[in-house]
């Protein structure tokens, strides 16, 4: 997806672009018999998000990576599903005059759960 605006912002942060993409792909079969198990992986990209923030005004470029993996186990006999995910989120930003920003820092997460149909 491609979000072209003309934003009159902060220092550098003018007349620039956004773009995104993202990708997921696994495979769900009865390995246990109680339910299915989704096993999947995902990846993307987030580039140009931090220009448009004035709380990031010296901020030229910036561009996020993302990738996870996860499992999902249902049993169907309560109507129940239990999960897990792990996500990464990487990130670089580049301020004016070309100078690598330091100020964030990479990110993962560990996401467990239940959910219970009724």
């Amino acid at each position: 997806m491609d979000n072209a605006d003309s934003l009159t912002g902060p220092a550098g942060n003018q007349n620039h672009t956004e773009d995104w993409w993202y990708l997921s792909g696994g495979i769900a079969q009865n390995f246990f018999g109680v339910g299915k198990t989704v096993i999947y992986g995902e990846y993307g990209n987030y580039n140009g998000g931090l220009r448009r923030n004035a709380a990031f005004n010296n901020v030229i470029d910036s561009n996020v990576d993302m990738w996870g993996v996860g499992i999902n186990q249902y049993i169907d006999a309560a109507a129940m599903e239990v999960f897990i995910a792990y996500k990464t989120f990487s990130i670089d930003e580049t301020l004016t005059g070309g100078v690598p920003f330091t100020g964030m820092h990479d990110m993962q997460t560990v996401i467990v759960g239940t959910k219970i149909n009724f």
